[in-house]
């Protein structure tokens, strides 16, 4: 079983091309480093690479509103990346010129292009190239990290597959959502409030057709399905949290939530569609023990990059407004 990694940078050229220059508009930079990260450096110039480039990819508003809301999760985003490598270079685990140049050439063809004119698009708009090849091999050397060495703690067994059958059963008759979502963590009190503010200018941005889900989903998003755009689904009515339930439960078809607050952070809804659970939509033996595999590797890869946040030395020298 291979775990799935997607370069969360989704292009869309239409999007890129009316977009106005990112950083012509970015405010004035700092320079030297922002953040020590163990032995490593996150410098000022990293974090407004990595603002412009989402910016740009998500479609979000480019001004300074969405810069500061963007920020810290810019920042925790950059944070993730440097343990990831650190890791990586720990297990002795190599990503290559060529296979960085291979997930590039990749999302060339996802917009129909070719790597020489993605690159001078990126360019035509001042997102740097080096940001988004940074973030092609984090995710490549993670994915490496994986297969090496968290693979073996997947474990699915046939009495996991029959008792997942077996509540899928139960479930007929009830009602079941077609969701996706953003989630976006709060891993302490102190990042509560900035985190609220950047949930409600995402609402407002998606609400007001400035930014689509999907491509937002993919930049910003900390839950599984992010790199399929948020994608959850179809969920049955009890398997959603009750503060998730309640709202959802009352929601028309094609409609989008407020932030809900949980124990972890904030989630953002999309109700595509609503349904009777029949037996006819139980899905097969195979696609359950392929949703348990997968759902336990994104557990086992998330809770392995805590432990490594949770115990690195990190100095985050950037204010926080």
């Amino acid at each position: 079983m291979r775990l799935r990694i997607t370069y969360v940078l989704f292009f869309i050229c239409a999007m890129l091309t009316s977009i106005a220059s990112v950083s012509a508009t970015l405010p004035s930079q700092k320079v030297g480093i922002a953040v020590v990260v163990n032995d490593g450096a996150i410098s000022y110039m990293d974090i407004q690479s990595r603002l412009a480039l989402i910016i740009a990819s998500s479609g979000l508003p480019d001004n300074n509103q969405t810069r500061q809301k963007l920020l810290p999760q810019v920042v925790n985003m950059l944070i993730e990346e440097a343990v990831q490598m650190q890791e990586a270079e720990r297990l002795d685990i190599l990503v290559t010129e060529q296979e960085i140049d291979a997930g590039f050439n990749d999302l060339a063809k996802t917009n129909n292009m070719t790597s020489q004119q993605f690159e001078q698009l990126l360019e035509g708009k001042n997102v740097p190239v080096i940001s988004l090849r940074k973030q092609i091999k984090a995710r490549l050397a993670w994915q490496k990290v994986f297969s090496s060495d968290l693979r073996r703690n997947v474990r699915v067994s046939n009495s996991d597959i029959e008792s997942q059958l077996q509540r899928m059963q139960d479930h007929i008759g009830q009602t079941e959502y077609l969701l996706s979502e953003i989630f976006l963590p709060v891993d302490t009190v102190t990042d509560d409030k900035a985190v609220k503010k950047l949930a409600q200018q995402v609402v407002t941005d998606i609400s007001n057709k400035r930014a689509p889900f999907a491509a937002v989903a993919q930049q910003i998003s900390k839950a599984p399905g992010a790199q399929t755009g948020g994608a959850l689904g179809w969920v049955p009515e009890n398997q959603l949290e009750p503060e998730v339930r309640s709202v959802v439960s009352t929601m028309a078809s094609k409609s989008l939530t407020h932030p809900i607050r949980t124990l972890d952070g904030y989630h953002i809804f999309y109700l595509s569609d609503k349904r009777t659970i029949t037996a006819d939509k139980i899905p097969s033996r195979d696609e359950v023990a392929n949703m348990l595999t997968m759902d336990r590797a994104e557990r086992i890869s998330r809770n392995r990059l805590n432990a490594l946040k949770h115990g690195a030395f990190i100095d985050n020298r950037i204010e926080m407004r």
